[in-house]
């Protein structure tokens, strides 16, 4: 991975070529970023740069050392995941002790960082505190107020930023080959995370998502109590609570490939698209921003038969649907609560 292969973050890219040219590098960064949002990318970039054999601002890629990065293979690369506290003095405290063996650094990217317990956080910090001038540390994390403040304050913390839509469209669809209607649902549902986008644009179960929800809001026009709770059962059957977290394996190569999975609030998500192009063709009569933009009728057919209120209460009981969710009420009867809220604003 090189600087250049990643899409955006142009701020981060700058200020590490920068520190890298300058030979200012920092013993520890936190890179802050949802989850598939490119910290790792942006820390592998980082790293083969840093270890390159050409000693530059971007790593050459043809290097002993590059070649070793790019098979997750280098002896002074370690990589570890939410590590408890006796790993944290074994793998990282005491292995730090031994110098790098072929490159000037020994560098540890440690993913989950924020996962860790304050045990585990607290014997990291005197290593944070006082490395050896060849050790550094970059801590991966989703939200970096869940680490120390002490650990916060002895790091430099970059920020990955939402990509704009502009930047991720036409990137789906030149690299993924698909129409453009289903680029514009794939953005506007990955909010600015390119990662999540491309596993998305992979993914035959979001296909299916977008095609249950066009469905689902066909079907709840006319649909009684029984067919709304038959639609709970399977839609809550189908798109679970939550997806499969990943295991958490140190070493990258090692990861097992899961099939990416939708959850239910993820399809509620997709279910707010949906109103929000009723509610902007309503509003407009515009269809250049639709993200349904191959259901067009259907969204016409709905904005005739929804008033503004009713749209919005909508949109709140999706929100309220949500937070009963993840507040562990089956998925079930939220879902058929909404469904049933929903039927009753046409």
């Amino acid at each position: 991975m090189t600087f250049s292969e990643i899409i955006g973050q142009e701020e981060i890219k700058a200020h590490l070529q920068s520190a890298l040219q300058q030979k200012k590098v920092s013993h520890a960064y936190i890179l802050n970023g949802e989850a598939e949002s490119g910290k790792m990318m942006m820390a592998e970039a980082f790293v083969a740069a840093l270890l390159c054999e050409e000693g530059g601002a971007e790593s050459c890629g043809s290097c002993k050392s590059c070649h070793q990065m790019q098979t997750h293979n280098h002896p002074d690369v370690k990589y570890i995941a939410a590590p408890p506290v006796k790993q944290v003095r074994e793998d990282i405290v005491g292995d730090m002790q031994i110098k790098p063996y072929s490159s000037p650094y020994k560098v540890y990217i440690i993913e989950h960082a924020d996962e860790m317990d304050q045990s585990a956080q607290n014997a990291l910090l005197k290593t944070i505190e006082e490395p050896p001038e060849y050790g550094i540390i970059l801590l991966l994390v989703s939200n970096d107020q869940r680490l120390l403040q002490t650990i916060r304050s002895r790091c430099v913390t970059l920020n990955i930023k939402p990509l704009r839509d502009e930047v991720i469209k036409p990137y789906l669809i030149q690299k993924y080959n698909i129409p453009d209607y289903e680029a514009n649902v794939l953005t506007s549902f990955s909010q600015g995370n390119l990662g999540r986008a491309q596993k998305l644009a992979q993914s035959d179960a979001f296909v299916e998502a977008r095609r249950d929800v066009m469905s689902l809001s066909a079907k709840v026009l006319n649909m009684n109590d029984a067919e709304a709770l038959d639609l709970a059962k399977e839609y809550s059957e189908k798109y679970k609570a939550k997806r499969k977290k990943q295991a958490q394996i140190s070493m990258v190569e090692d990861r097992e490939e899961e099939e990416e999975e939708i959850s239910l609030p993820e399809f509620l998500d997709l279910l707010v698209v949906w109103y929000r192009d009723v509610l902007l063709y309503k509003a407009s009569q515009k269809t250049s921003q639709i993200i349904y933009s191959d259901a067009l009728h259907q969204i016409r057919t709905q904005a005739g038969k929804l008033d503004y209120e009713s749209i919005e209460w909508i949109f709140k009981s999706i929100e309220k649907t949500k937070r009963q969710i993840y507040s562990n009420v089956s998925g079930e009867v939220a879902l058929d609560a909404l469904l049933l809220s929903i039927k009753e604003t046409y």
